[in-house]
């Protein structure tokens, strides 16, 4: 369904010529993060030629709450001609899957370049331990009318890294001896004071 309906959309806005190969996804955000922290995660692409894409974000959902997912650069929501954005509803990601799809340039050229936004994922750390970010499902056009797609499509993978909120208490036993040696001190100053 996703498939037929970014080609339906190729070939409403016409055909051009082919373009060079080669479109690398990549996640940017912090390596890590505490237990209750609100982050972002951008995607970008690294490409010759990118002019509608769809992937999907998967995360680990019991790491991690999406609260919002929006377009970014060329490829933001746009009612206009062009610049579709059907992505999910974060709150609909439950599951650890986030899907941007049919987007396509605003401009109604094709996007290139090193570090091309085109969606940024607000999270929430939710519990500790190690989330990956991946991507799935990447469908590329380099142009418009391009049925075939990108033949050479890849994605880095991510992750972040979410730890406990831990305060610095001293251990019960330190606390304890660290109380007796407080007592022994103030004890033994008395003493000396009373001689």
């Amino acid at each position: 369904m996703k498939n037929t309906l970014l080609t339906s959309l190729l070939l409403l806005f016409g055909t051009a010529g082919s373009a060079a190969g080669g479109t690398v996804f990549s996640f940017i955000t912090t390596p890590s993060v505490n237990v209750g922290a609100n982050f972002t995660v951008d995607i970008v692409a690294n490409t010759d030629s990118l002019y509608a894409f769809n992937f999907d974000v998967t995360f680990d959902p019991t790491l991690l709450n999406a609260t919002n997912a929006i377009g970014l650069g060329d490829f933001v929501d746009n009612a206009g001609y062009l610049g579709i954005d059907n992505s999910t509803d974060p709150a609909d990601s439950t599951s650890g899957s986030i899907s941007f799809v049919y987007s396509i340039a605003t401009s109604g050229n094709a996007g290139s370049g090193t570090a091309v936004p085109l969606a940024e994922i607000d999270f929430t750390a939710v519990s500790a331990g190690v989330s990956a970010l991946n991507l799935a499902n990447m469908v590329v056009a380099q142009y418009a009318g391009d049925l075939a797609g990108d033949p050479n499509v890849s994605a880095t993978p991510g992750s972040v890294t979410i730890t406990a909120n831990t305060a610095s208490a001293p251990e019960p036993a330190t606390a304890t001896l660290l109380a007796a040696a407080t007592l022994l001190v103030w004890a033994r100053n008395r003493r000396a004071r009373l001689k």
